[in-house]
C-alpha cells in the first residue's frame, strides 16, 4: 500500500500537538484536547517516552490520535462532551459502573461527565472521537463490535496521510465522523467497505523517496527517474492516487517536517525563521501563508499552543503522575 511506503510518517501528521512526549507532557496533552482536566495518570516508568498524540477539531466533533508506548492507567472524570473510544492496536479496560475489555477493532460509546478507569497493560493505539456537548448519540454507552468500524477508521487514517491540506482535511474528516455517526445510530446503513483501489509501484517508489531523504531539492526528472517512469506519468499518478502532484506531496512533506521540528524543539522560544530556513522555505512571508493552508494556522500559533502545553506540564500537581504498580 502507499501507505506502507510512508510507515515512517504518522497518521494525522498534519494535527500532531505532541510526539514522543514524557508521562507529564502525555496526560497535559491528553488533558487539553481530550476535555478532561481532571485525568490522573499512573505508567510504569515515568521518565520513559509515554507516547504521542494528535488531534483535529471540525464542527460535527473532534478527533483525537493517541498512542501510548507503555502501560498505563487513567483515572478521572471524563468530560461533558459524548465519547467514542476506537481501538486500534493493544487491550484496554475500562471500569465505569461496570468492566469493559476492549480489544482491537471494538468501539466504546462513553456517556458525558462519567467517573472512570481506563487500563492499557502494554502499548496501545486508539482513536477518541468526541461530538459537541449538546448532540448526543442514539447508542447506548457500551462496548460494540462490528465489522465496518475498522475498515471505515482505517481508510480515514490512511487518507490523513495525503490530506492536500487544511480544507482537504476539514472537508474528509467531516465526511468520516457524519459516515461514523450514521452507522452507529442505524447499523444497517453502515458503509461496506470498498476493495482498496490498485495502486502503482512506481507512485510507491516517489512516495517512499521523497518521505526518506528529507534534505532532497525537488527536482523532477530525478524523482521520475528514481520512480522508473517519465516525468509526464509519474505526474498524473501521483495526482490520481495521492490527490497531489509530485511537487505539491513534497511540498506537504517539508511543511509537516518543520511542524514535527517546532514540537520537538526543546528551547524556550524556537526561531521560526530558523526553521523555515533550515527546510528550505526562503521567503518567510509565503512560508507562513503556506504553513496556513495546510494545517489551519500560523506557525507562531503552533508556539502558542505548544507554550501553553509546557507551562501546564510545569504546573501539573506532583500527584497527577504516579507509578504504576499493577496494571
Amino acid at each position: 500500500m502507499l501507505s506502507d511506503a510512508l510507515s515512517g510518517c504518522r497518521e494525522l501528521a498534519a494535527y500532531a500537538r505532541l510526539i514522543d512526549g514524557d508521562a507529564r507532557a502525555w496526560i497535559t496533552a491528553l488533558r487539553i484536547f481530550g476535555h478532561c482536566p481532571s485525568l490522573t495518570l499512573a505508567v510504569s516508568s515515568p521518565r520513559r517516552m509515554m507516547g504521542s498524540l494528535s488531534s483535529l477539531a471540525v464542527d460535527s466533533g473532534q478527533i483525537c490520535h493517541i498512542v501510548a508506548r507503555q502501560a498505563f492507567r487513567l483515572s478521572g472524570i471524563k468530560s461533558d462532551r459524548t465519547g467514542l473510544l476506537m481501538v486500534r492496536s493493544g487491550r484496554i479496560r475500562i471500569d465505569a459502573g461496570g468492566c469493559l475489555q476492549a480489544r482491537a477493532g471494538d468501539l466504546v460509546v462513553l456517556g458525558p461527565a462519567l467517573k472512570m478507569v481506563m487500563t492499557a497493560p502494554a502499548t496501545a493505539d486508539a482513536m477518541i472521537v468526541q461530538w459537541p456537548a449538546d448532540q448526543a448519540l442514539v447508542p447506548a454507552a457500551g462496548l460494540y463490535r462490528t465489522a465496518w468500524a475498522e475498515p471505515l477508521l482505517a481508510g480515514y487514517l490512511s487518507r490523513s496521510r495525503f490530506f492536500r491540506d487544511h480544507c482537504d482535511a476539514i472537508e474528509v474528516t467531516e465526511h468520516f465522523l457524519q459516515r461514523l455517526q450514521r452507522a452507529l445510530q442505524d447499523p444497517a446503513r453502515a458503509p461496506v467497505p470498498a476493495p482498496p483501489a490498485p495502486e502503482d509501484e512506481r507512485v510507491r517508489r516517489a512516495v517512499r523517496f521523497l518521505h526518506s531523504h528529507p534534505r532532497w531539492r525537488f527536482d523532477l526528472p530525478t524523482l521520475a527517474s528514481v520512480a522508473a517512469a517519465s516525468e509526464r506519468n509519474l505526474y498524473y499518478l501521483m495526482k490520481a492516487q495521492t490527490g497531489m502532484t509530485p511537487y505539491r506531496f513534497y511540498q506537504r512533506c517539508r511543511l509537516i517536517r518543520l511542524r514535527q521540528s517546532l514540537l520537538r524543539c526543546h528551547c524556550d522560544n524556537p526561531s521560526i525563521a530558523w526553521h523555515a530556513m533550515d527546510e528550505g522555505f526562503s521567503h518567510l512571508g509565503r512560508f507562513a501563508s503556506l504553513y496556513r493552508e495546510h494545517f489551519g494556522e500560523l506557525p507562531s500559533d503552533t508556539l502558542v499552543w505548544r507554550a501553553r502545553l509546557r507551562n501546564q506540564c510545569e504546573v501539573l500537581t506532583a500527584g497527577s503522575v504516579q507509578r504504576l504498580t499493577a496494571a
